[in-house]
């Protein structure tokens, strides 16, 4: 379903979360820093696979933080397809050994969703042939997707791709250059799955403006 093949190119999206920054200046400088970051980081509309688009919102609170990425039909980020949220709670690390100006930060997950936001969507959902796995249908292994209507999809199999668990914790760096903020490139040696497994470089990819 080609809606659906976003969810497997772009599933590390759902550990993505805003980090605090740092600095050796003193505290006076690091509550400043905090201070700035709070509110929403944004990309701007990117063309997805099969006349798709999608954004992503980074929502920082303070000490807790919700990555939502947002799909649609068309290329225009216009007409709402579907959802996917991941929130949880961060801790601020020191500074990257690896990228200069870059902090670590552990994002560990409470929440991880997918809300279908259009009612033809919801159907193909509901009867997608090997959503759940090999022989399992509804996407998630989920038959009962409603509109508008958030799924708990922690470490469920969906469509072959198994997706963040609750309780786990997401190991990365943030580097924050005036307005823009970038997180760590994740790739198959340093995926972010332990601290040793940190990324060392930034991920070009993806770069997020604040609101």
């Amino acid at each position: 379903m080609k809606n659906l093949s976003l969810i497997s190119s772009l599933s590390r999206i759902l550990a993505i979360v805003l980090l605090i920054t740092t600095s050796s200046c003193g505290k006076d400088e690091l509550t400043a820093a905090i201070e700035t970051l709070v509110g929403n980081w944004s990309t701007g509309c990117i063309v997805g696979e099969s006349s798709t688009s999608y954004k992503i919102v980074q929502t920082f609170t303070g000490t807790t933080l919700t990555g939502t990425t947002y799909y649609y039909s068309g290329t225009t980020c216009a007409v709402p397809i579907y959802e996917s949220q991941s929130t949880g709670t961060l801790v601020k690390g020191a500074l990257s050994s690896n990228v200069s100006g870059a902090v670590n930060y552990d994002f560990t997950w409470t929440s991880v969703t997918i809300t279908s936001k259009l009612d033809a969507y919801t159907t193909q959902l509901n009867n997608m042939v090997n959503g759940g796995g090999a022989g399992v249908t509804g996407y998630c292994a989920y038959t009962d997707w409603a509109t508008n209507v958030a799924k708990d999809v922690s470490a469920r199999n969906c469509a072959g791709v198994t997706m963040r668990t609750v309780g786990n914790t997401h190991y990365d760096i943030v580097k924050i250059t005036g307005s823009t903020l970038q997180f760590g490139a994740v790739n198959a040696t340093y995926d972010g799955t332990t601290a040793d497994k940190r990324p060392i470089a930034l991920d070009s990819t993806y770069t997020y403006t604040k609101q």
